[in-house]
């Protein structure tokens, strides 16, 4: 039986999720994580996964990253980047989708200023 703790934390702005791995590899895992409609993932943003597929690291290495793609429930195609923490635990942000270049932009990668860059998550303010 596989054991996975999940829980938030918070890193650089971002809200990513935290899962353990034991026999899988992190690239199987993370797209486990990703697709699983009961988890952590879903409950936080409020949709499900499918077709999640991710990268091979470099090496094994804590902070080591490695990417991930998902078409979430909304239809929309979303970028996760999976950071490895530990032999066996990795966190995956909340995922964003694509951001596309602003109109008459010629540098590729660029983003719309109020945009968050993949796999981070747009700063979010409360009225008070």
């Amino acid at each position: 039986m596989r054991r996975r703790t999940l829980f938030l934390a918070a890193l650089a702005g971002a809200l990513p999720l935290v899962a353990c791995t034991s026999q899988q590899s992190f690239p199987d895992a993370a797209k486990a994580f990703i697709q699983d409609d009961d988890g952590e993932l879903a409950q936080v943003t409020g949709r499900t996964y499918e077709d999640a597929t991710c990268t091979d690291p470099a090496n094994t290495d804590v902070g080591t990253e490695f990417t991930c793609t998902a078409v979430g429930s909304d239809g929309v195609t979303y970028n996760f980047v999976a950071r490895i923490t530990g032999r066996q635990t990795f966190e995956v942000g909340e995922g964003s989708p694509p951001v596309a270049p602003p109109t008459g932009s010629s540098v590729p990668g660029t983003a719309p200023a109020g945009t968050a860059p993949a796999g981070t998550a747009a700063p979010t303010t409360t009225g008070g």
